[in-house]
């Protein structure tokens, strides 16, 4: 967690959910807030369900606590959780982690110490649980929950609330598998998974909470519908059936409780959408760290220069269209030249950031759309190597090296420009200052 995160759309229904578990279950609910340093990322920007009313519904009295943030010179930050009581009767740990080991236990200790009256404890790395690429100690890993650490304040008693951030895999697949490691992790614990559109909680209720927290995270679904799910969603085969059994209960007469099922198990979860602020270098950028290849289907893609140049020189041969009509322009546009792909689509809530651009071709940019990668069946290809595709940026430098007039035509002249810029500055980054 960081200050910088404070009173986003996340922290909107993240607050809201503690404050449902701990209204609804009579447990106490204590936050491990396992802070870090804020940076210069984007993350935590997303504020503007703060004008939209629909928002409002969910959560009057906190929407209006938050609200708050939109006036002159309030600054955002973790000290406002107390001050404005977002969470009744919570007790909150906030004392910055590093990533050092050394003192990392005795960090641990102390915030289970503070928390030992709270039945419920929430866990909110900036991450999630640990990963095999990041061991304990190493950078970035105060930005996880590890296993043993989680195992202890389990053993003390607590029924846990880890915050996890979804990585770009199928979701439903990595779902159902993370409730499994918990359960095993966590031996007696009754394990529920939570999602919004952008994020995952892992329930872990002990056997005296369990029947307390279930029925409090299905009443917080139900005052979140369309944000919030309980319970793993409906898998591809069971839709149908989920839609014949909302059927059946609506045609009985029971339209409210078709109605929470609906939501419940084949959830619709409105997003604040991100805006879109990439120029045409980052593009340049992702292209080039990503080797020149789909991260869709992992075919080679080729470098927009050189496509403008062929068709410069061979109109006919090798149309382009400025509006890109297919009957006019040729076919390696659309299956070569590279787009830029959010993993999660701004309009079902990613980021536009750095971590959720790949590169793709406009084929698969357009056919994707605002879809998720397990809906389509797709999944994500790892990056390319420039030592062994540059998607023909070197041919590209030195044809206008030897031909210097071929930069006559304007695209391609700016094509050019731009890759010397991207490529000074990957230089300056790689080399350092």
């Amino acid at each position: 967690m960081k200050d910088q995160y404070f009173g986003d759309v996340n922290d909107y229904v993240k607050y809201g959910l503690l404050r449902a578990l701990s209204a609804e279950s009579a447990l106490r609910v204590g936050v491990v807030w396992m802070r870090t340093p804020d940076d210069d990322r984007p993350d935590g920007s997303r504020t503007s369900y703060l004008r939209d009313p629909a928002w409002r519904e969910h959560d009057p009295e906190l929407y209006e606590k938050l609200a708050r943030l939109a006036m002159p010179n309030t600054p955002r930050g973790l000290e406002l959780f107390r001050r404005w009581e977002l969470v009744p009767g919570a007790i909150d740990f906030d004392a910055t982690l590093s990533d050092l080991e050394h003192g990392r236990a005795e960090w641990m200790a102390s915030a289970r110490e503070a928390l030992r009256e709270c039945p419920l404890v929430f866990f909110d790395p900036d991450n999630g649980f640990e990963v095999e690429s990041v061991a304990l100690g190493k950078r970035g890993s105060n930005k996880y929950l590890y296993w043993h650490e989680a195992r202890a304040a389990w053993d003390a008693g607590h029924s846990l609330l880890v915050y996890q951030h979804f990585p770009r895999v199928t979701r439903e697949a990595y779902v159902n598998q993370l409730v499994g490691e918990t359960s095993r992790r966590l031996p007696g614990s009754r394990v529920t998974p939570i999602q919004t559109p952008h994020v995952l909680f892992l329930l872990a209720a002990q056997h005296d909470h369990a029947e307390a927290l279930t029925r409090a995270s299905r009443l917080a679904a139900e005052r979140w519908s369309g944000r919030v799910t309980v319970g793993a969603p409906a898998q591809p085969d069971d839709r149908a059936k989920v839609l014949v059994e909302v059927c059946d209960a609506f045609a009985e007469g029971r339209a409210d409780k078709a109605a929470v099922h609906l939501a419940r198990r084949y959830p619709f979860a409105p997003a604040a959408r991100a805006k879109r602020s990439g120029s045409r270098l980052d593009a340049l950028r992702t292209w080039l760290d990503d080797g020149f290849v789909d991260r869709y289907d992992g075919a080679r893609l080729v470098y927009p220069g050189v496509l403008r140049l062929l068709s410069a020189e061979w109109p006919k041969v090798f149309p382009f269209q400025r509006n890109w009509k297919t009957d006019a322009t040729h076919p390696a546009y659309w299956q070569l030249y590279p787009a830029i792909d959010h993993v999660q689509p701004l309009a079902r809530g990613g980021a536009d950031t750095r971590e959720n651009r790949v590169t793709t071709s406009m084929l698969h940019h357009a056919a994707k759309a605002n879809w998720t990668l397990e809906e389509l069946g797709w999944r994500l290809r790892v990056s390319g190597s420039l030592a062994d595709w540059d998607g023909l940026t070197g041919w590209f430098r030195d044809v206008l090296a030897a031909k210097p007039e071929l930069a006559r035509h304007a695209p391609v002249a700016a094509w050019a420009r731009l890759l010397e810029r991207a490529l000074v500055t990957r230089r300056a980054e790689t080399n350092g200052p």
